[in-house]
């Protein structure tokens, strides 16, 4: 398209985001306003083929089309193209409730690491609940596993979320994603919190980050005042750091 896109014909416009050209796609998804959205939307699903799905879903999206969220759901079938799948699952992240995890859970299983990482974070977007994100830690993707921790996180007082959490960082090999895991504990904030993040702290073996991050969440919970003392000493100076941001919260809240 080496002119701009003549949106008043969404005829047209719909035939260049079912199209092959991805840049064409891109500058006509720009070309739709919140007026001509809903008629190119119609098009494209009547259209039917996968670029035009995946781009009905993305304008759905964009402009908050929530009277279509139901026909989005209909597209999360496992065997759909992967692009369809992954716009349909990223509206339902958007606009979806928690209705919506049924027809996502069946994607927890498909080859497609990307997929799922999608899947997990939509999940935790419309609260569907724990069970789905304690299953996805087990996942061989570390960014599907860093993406439930987060959406984990968002599990206040669940206690079987902490607990699969504080499994989950014993066995986790991929860095980041552990320390994900130990800022979810924190998040989650069940009883026995302080005392999984200060064994973490206080195992000089332990990874850095998982350290670092334990400290970080004992001072959000305003707890572990003596692991962090003793942490002042350590050599590694990012976990001496988050321990002095911990204890100062310590004392700001006891004044």
């Amino acid at each position: 398209m080496d002119h701009p896109l003549d949106i008043s014909d969404p005829a047209l416009v719909a035939q260049v985001l079912s199209g092959r050209d991805h840049l064409a796609r891109l500058r006509a998804m720009e070309c739709v306003d919140a007026s001509a959205a809903p008629e190119v939307v119609r098009l494209l699903l009547d259209d039917g083929r996968p670029n035009a799905q995946a781009c009905a879903c993305r304008l759905i999206g964009k402009h908050r089309l929530v009277p279509h969220l139901d026909v989005v759901a209909r597209l999360v079938r496992p065997g759909r193209a992967v692009r369809v799948l992954k716009a349909a699952v990223v509206c339902l992240g958007a606009l979806g409730a928690a209705e919506h995890a049924k027809v996502l859970l069946p994607l927890l299983d498909h080859d497609n690491a990307m997929l799922r990482r999608a899947v997990v974070e939509t999940l935790g977007r419309i609260g569907a609940g724990h069970p789905p994100l304690i299953r996805a830690l087990a996942d061989p993707s570390w960014e599907v596993r860093m993406y439930a921790a987060i959406g984990l996180g968002a599990c206040t007082g669940q206690l079987e979320a902490h607990e699969a959490l504080v499994v989950a960082v014993d066995t986790e090999a991929h860095a980041a994603t552990a320390e994900q895991m130990v800022r979810a504990v924190a998040e989650v904030a069940c009883d026995g919190a302080a005392v999984a993040l200060c064994g973490w702290l206080d195992s000089a073996g332990q990874l850095s980050g998982v350290r670092r991050a334990a400290a970080r969440g004992l001072g959000e919970l305003r707890q572990g005042e003596p692991s962090l003392l003793a942490a002042l000493g350590e050599v590694d100076s990012a976990v001496v750091e988050e321990a002095s941001w911990a204890l100062d919260q310590i004392r700001r809240a006891a004044q």
